[in-house]
């Protein structure tokens, strides 16, 4: 749901194909690809009832909203587990090695602490704020990996869900929490 209650979000699916077979009783949906290369499962990131099943799209009604980013750079989908760094301002000499491999989230972070983050492999970094002159700077250096800033409002949201997925889309700009 959008604004208000209104509107929607899209998750697109990475395949394409013909809709072959639905299981509502499991939520299984197949879909016959043109590429019989073998089968690929799909994860949908939210909890949801089938409301349209076509050789369209599939639309899933959700109770769950999406999250919508500010400010995004990076490339490529955001997919992993939420890292908590604080529930405050970011200090790059409290993050250590936990973060590899995990999506760093925080309040806030300056560009040291966006700098160790990524260099010590996060998968990427969502914080409620982070100044423009740090994302041009990262936008200059042309760096990969997704660093996506949501807001005040918002950051609380994801602040809670320390341990749970989380989806992300810097293109699309938007993010999609689990559910527990």
């Amino acid at each position: 749901k959008g604004a208000l209650g209104m509107g929607s979000r899209k998750v697109v699916s990475p395949v394409s194909g013909t809709v072959f077979r639905f299981d509502q009783s499991n939520g299984l949906v197949v879909i016959r690809s043109a590429d019989e290369s073998g089968s690929q499962d799909l994860f949908s990131p939210v909890d949801g009832i089938v409301a349209l099943c076509d050789n369209d799209k599939i639309t899933v009604k959700t109770e769950k909203a999406g999250i919508i980013v500010t400010k995004a750079t990076g490339e490529g989908k955001l997919e992993g587990e939420i890292l908590v760094l604080g529930n405050d301002n970011v200090d790059a000499s409290e993050i250590n090695i936990d973060v590899k491999g995990k999506v760093a989230v925080g309040k806030s972070f300056d560009r040291e602490a966006i700098a160790k983050s990524l260099g010590l492999g996060a998968l990427g970094i969502i914080a409620g704020e982070i100044i423009d002159t740090d994302f041009e700077d990262l936008e200059k250096k042309m760096v990969k990996a997704p660093v996506l800033s949501v807001g005040d409002t918002e950051i609380g949201k994801i602040l809670k869900a320390d341990g749970r997925r989380v989806f992300a889309d810097p293109i699309k700009k938007t993010i999609i929490v689990q559910n527990e």
